[in-house]
């Protein structure tokens, strides 16, 4: 990971616009609500990312929601959200002082009800683009998806910081990528990982690198249809007993949890990511609120429809 000096007068500068413009949407096109039919139905350090797996069998949840968009549907386990909503995002062709918000349209789904941490900056979403216009389009999307399909067709690799796909529509980098696992879904396949983003959110001013906290943790999907048509992306907030709530460098920590550097050399705070990231590995699924189960069975639910 790059942690380029003089960093503090950027976290402040990009501190307001990174989280208007990234998390909360991904562009500043405008939008228009699309329809959605729901009914009820029953890191640093390098980890192996397991054989391709879909989360362990659990008993049929008679309350759980399946949502229906067009061609793409999935089911919303009843513990993690009640329902969702849609809209269409215009296509943003050209935009030269945040180039990375390029994309052609595509849909944005948020969900509703959704249990995020308390002051959880992010909104739990997925995006839904076309794969091959928006690789055309976004040179970091293009890159990603290019990640994307060298970790689906070798999943037994190592992954970390540089071999995992990142947001195609951040500047930010990406701190950590913990509990990396390949998860399918009906017509295709994709990664998840537990991360953060390097873009601090708070006023309050940290180098060379920002504390791992649940305020800004999430769970990361990036996945690809069987053809290479569709490609979702998904950011939702989630939470770790062993992580710190507030972003203050001087938080307390939870027991099992790493404290956070003092300010120092590079080499200190490379070792904290990597500390964060083997305790977050070591954590079970069912640890974090929500589960990476319910996560991970909201993604392997995922059906796209020629």
């Amino acid at each position: 990971m790059k942690r380029p000096t003089g960093k503090l007068l950027f976290l402040l500068f990009a501190a307001v616009s990174f989280f208007a413009c990234n998390f909360a949407s991904p562009t500043t096109a405008p939008a228009t609500e699309t329809g959605i039919s729901s009914t009820l139905s029953p890191a640093v350090t390098p980890t192996s990312i397991p054989p391709t797996a879909s989360p362990p069998t659990q008993t049929p949840d008679p309350n759980a929601k399946t949502v229906t968009l067009d061609n793409i549907s999935f089911v919303i386990p009843s513990p993690l959200a009640q329902a969702a909503t849609a809209k269409q995002v215009a296509a943003v062709t050209s935009n030269k002082s945040k180039p990375w918000l390029i994309a052609p349209a595509h849909i944005q789904i948020t969900l509703s009800g959704y249990r995020a941490p308390k002051g959880s900056y992010l909104l739990p979403q997925i995006f839904i683009y076309p794969a091959q216009d928006y690789a055309s389009a976004n040179q970091t999307a293009n890159a990603n998806l290019g990640k994307l399909k060298t970790i689906l067709a070798n999943p037994l690799a190592t992954a970390n910081n540089q071999s995992v796909p990142w947001l195609p529509y951040t500047p930010g980098e990406q701190s950590i990528a913990a509990q990396t696992k390949v998860i399918d879904f009906k017509n295709g396949s994709g990664v998840r990982m537990v991360t953060q983003y390097d873009i601090f959110l708070d006023p309050v001013v940290t180098a060379p690198g920002d504390p791992i906290v649940n305020r800004l943790l999430f769970y990361h999907f990036e996945g690809l249809s069987s053809d290479g048509t569709t490609y979702i992306v998904a950011v939702l907030p989630l939470e770790s007993p062993i992580l710190a709530d507030s972003p203050a460098p001087n938080a307390e920590v939870p027991s099992g949890g790493v404290l956070y550097p003092g300010l120092g050399t590079d080499i200190a705070h490379f070792d904290y990511f990597q500390s964060v990231t083997d305790q977050l590995n070591a954590q079970s699924a069912d640890s974090f609120s929500p589960s990476l189960n319910l996560l991970d069975a909201l993604m392997a639910s995922i059906t796209i429809t020629p």
